[in-house]
C-alpha cells in the first residue's frame, strides 16, 4: 500500500481527504506480558457455586495476561492521525469465567481545513467479560436473607462490546472568536440474548448519543465558554424482562447550560472552570401498570412520593422538576500541567451520566487525578486516582407478595454508590526496546439501595416492596474490595525520530489495562 493510500484510509474516518501527502508516517508497536495476583473480599473470585480449582470462594487469585498493541501515526502540517489495534488474553487461576481474548480499536485524529478550522474525531471499540460485581450492584451478594428473592441468574462471566465515537468542528474569527460544534456516541451492548439478564439486575445494553454547541470568546491569558449539551440515552435493564421490550421503554434526556473560564497561568499550567445547570428527564421509571397508580398520578408504589425519585436518600442538591424530571447544577474544575518528561491533571466534576449498571442517568460527583514523571527517560512513574460518590434511581423489580396477583412490576428505586479506583506503577528501561513495568490496582466499591415499600399498603395482607437489598440497616450496604499487583516485560518499538509523549498514547489503547 503507498503512503498516500494509508493517509487517505485513515482520514476517511473523519470524512476527511487531506489534499497532499503526509510528511511523516511513523509505526509503534507493543507486545506485554505479566504475572498478577488479586486478592479481595467473599464473592469477587471463585465460581461462587462449587469448589473450583480454588474453592467456592477463595480470597485470592493468580493469573496471568498477554496483549500485542500496533499503531501507526500519520502526521503532516495539515493532518494528524493515529490508528491502534489490540490484542490480548488473561487467564485466572481460581475464575474460570473470566479466562477471555480481549480486543480493543483505538483512532484519533485531527485535519485543519484552514488557518481557522478544523476537525477532530475519535473512534474506539472494545470486548471483556462482566466480572462478579454485577452481584453486588444488584443487591445479592453473597448475603444470605431468607427475605430476599433468589436467583440463580447472573451476567458475570458473559461478553460485552463497548463503542464510541465523535466529530468535532472548530472554527475560530480573528483569533478572537471561536465556535465549537459536535457530536459523539456511546454504547454497550451484550453478545447473548437479553433473556440471559438476570430479572433483579439493572444492568443491561445502552446507547447515548449527545450534540455539543460553544461559543469562546480569547483573550491573552484567557478563554470563556457558552456551552449547550444535549444527551439522549436508550438505557435496557434486566428489571425490564418480561414487562417491556427494549423498543417500548422509553429514552431519558439530559441538557447541561452554563459556562466556562480557561485560564493560562504560563506554558505549563492550566486553569480551567465551568458550571451550569443540567435538566435530567427520565420517563422509562415512570411506566404504570397498577390501575392505583394511574388513578393516584404517581410513578412508584411508595405513596410517599409522586414522581420518579423515592423517598430515602434522592441525590443531594437536586429539586424535582415535575414527577419525571430533575434539576442540578453541574460543572467541572481542573487543573492541568505539562511539561518536560512530566504532566498531571487534576479534576473535580459533578454531573448526569448515562449509566449501563443502573438502566439509568446516575449523577456523579468525581474527584480524580492522574499524572506521569520520567526523572529519566529509562524511567517512567505513572499512576492515577478516582473518587466518586453516584446516586440514581433505577427501575427496581418490585418482590413478589406472599400471595395473589403482582400489578406494578417495576417501580424506582434510589441507589447510592461509592467508588475508589487507583493505580500506581513504574515502568524501567532495561536494553534495548525492553522494559520491565510493576503495576498496582485498587478497587473499592460500595452501594446500598434504599427501601421502597408499597406505602400505605392499602389493606394488602402482603405489601410488597421494591427491595433487592435487605431492609436491615447493617446489610443494606454490599461492598467490593480488589486488589491486584502485576509484574512484567513489556517490547516497545517505534520509528519516532526522537523520544515524544505519543508513545504513552498505547496505555489508553490496549485491550487491557
Amino acid at each position: 500500500m503507498s503512503r498516500a493510500s494509508a493517509v487517505c484510509g485513515l482520514a476517511m474516518l473523519l470524512g476527511v481527504v487531506p489534499s497532499a501527502e503526509a510528511t511523516r508516517i511513523d509505526y509503534l508497536g507493543e507486545v506485554r506480558t505479566s504475572a498478577f495476583v488479586g486478592v479481595a473480599n467473599v464473592g469477587q473470585f471463585g465460581t461462587g457455586d462449587d469448589t473450583g480449582p480454588c474453592g467456592v470462594d477463595p480470597l485470592w487469585d493468580i493469573g496471568s495476561e498477554a496483549s500485542g498493541t500496533f499503531a501507526v501515526l500519520v502526521t503532516s502540517k495539515a493532518f494528524r492521525h493515529q490508528l491502534a489495534v489490540s490484542l490480548g488474553y488473561s487467564a485466572q487461576l481460581c475464575t474460570p469465567l473470566l479466562r477471555r481474548p480481549v480486543f480493543g480499536f483505538d483512532y484519533r485524529g485531527e485535519h485543519s481545513l484552514s488557518a481557522q478550522t478544523r476537525i477532530t474525531g475519535q473512534a474506539r471499540a472494545t470486548l471483556d467479560v462482566f466480572d462478579r460485581t454485577l452481584d453486588v450492584r444488584s443487591g445479592s451478594g453473597n448475603m444470605i436473607d431468607p427475605n430476599l428473592p433468589m436467583t440463580s441468574q447472573s451476567a458475570s462471566g458473559q461478553y460485552f462490546f463497548t463503542t464510541s465515537a465523535s466529530v468535532e468542528l472548530q472554527h475560530t474569527w480573528n483569533d478572537r472568536y471561536g465556535l465549537r460544534a459536535g457530536l459523539s456516541w456511546r454504547a454497550l451492548e451484550l453478545l447473548s440474548s437479553l433473556d440471559s439478564l438476570p430479572t433483579y439486575s439493572t444492568l443491561g445494553p445502552m446507547q447515548s448519543i449527545e450534540a455539543l454547541l460553544l461559543f469562546g470568546r480569547n483573550f491573552r491569558r484567557h478563554r470563556f465558554e457558552l456551552p449547550v449539551r444535549y444527551r439522549l440515552s436508550y438505557l435496557y435493564a434486566g428489571t425490564w424482562r418480561n414487562v417491556l421490550s427494549r423498543e417500548q421503554v422509553k429514552p431519558a434526556h439530559d441538557v447541561f447550560v452554563g459556562g466556562a473560564w480557561e485560564y493560562k497561568l504560563d506554558q505549563r499550567f492550566t486553569l480551567r472552570a465551568e458550571t451550569g445547570l443540567i435538566v435530567a428527564a427520565q420517563p422509562h421509571l415512570c411506566t404504570r401498570l397498577d390501575p392505583l397508580l394511574i388513578v393516584g398520578d404517581r410513578c412508584s408504589i411508595d405513596g410517599r412520593v409522586r414522581g420518579i425519585r423515592g423517598n430515602d436518600n434522592p441525590p443531594p442538591l437536586e429539586v424535582a422538576a415535575g414527577p419525571l424530571a430533575t434539576l442540578s447544577f453541574g460543572g467541572e474544575v481542573s487543573l492541568s500541567y505539562v511539561g518536560p518528561r512530566r504532566r498531571f491533571d487534576l479534576r473535580l466534576s459533578r454531573g448526569y451520566e448515562p449509566d449501563a449498571y443502573a438502566g439509568a442517568l446516575t449523577l456523579w460527583d468525581r474527584l480524580g487525578g492522574d499524572f506521569v514523571v520520567r526523572p529519566k527517560w529509562e524511567l517512567a512513574l505513572y499512576g492515577s486516582l478516582q473518587l466518586m460518590h453516584g446516586a440514581q434511581t433505577s427501575p427496581g423489580r418490585v418482590s413478589p407478595p406472599a400471595s395473589g396477583d403482582l400489578l406494578q412490576l417495576v417501580s424506582p428505586q434510589n441507589r447510592t454508590i461509592y467508588l475508589l479506583m487507583s493505580s500506581l506503577g513504574a515502568s524501567h528501561s532495561l536494553w534495548g526496546p525492553l522494559s520491565a513495568f510493576v503495576e498496582g490496582n485498587v478497587f473499592l466499591m460500595a452501594i446500598r439501595g434504599e427501601p421502597v415499600p408499597e406505602y400505605p399498603a392499602l389493606g394488602k395482607e402482603f405489601p410488597t416492596e421494591v427491595s433487592r437489598f435487605p431492609l436491615d440497616l447493617a446489610l443494606r450496604t454490599q461492598d467490593s474490595a480488589r486488589g491486584t499487583l502485576l509484574f512484567g516485560l513489556r517490547a516497545q518499538l517505534d520509528t519516532l525520530p526522537v523520544s515524544r509523549r505519543e508513545i504513552d498514547l498505547l496505555r489508553d489503547a490496549r485491550a487491557l489495562p
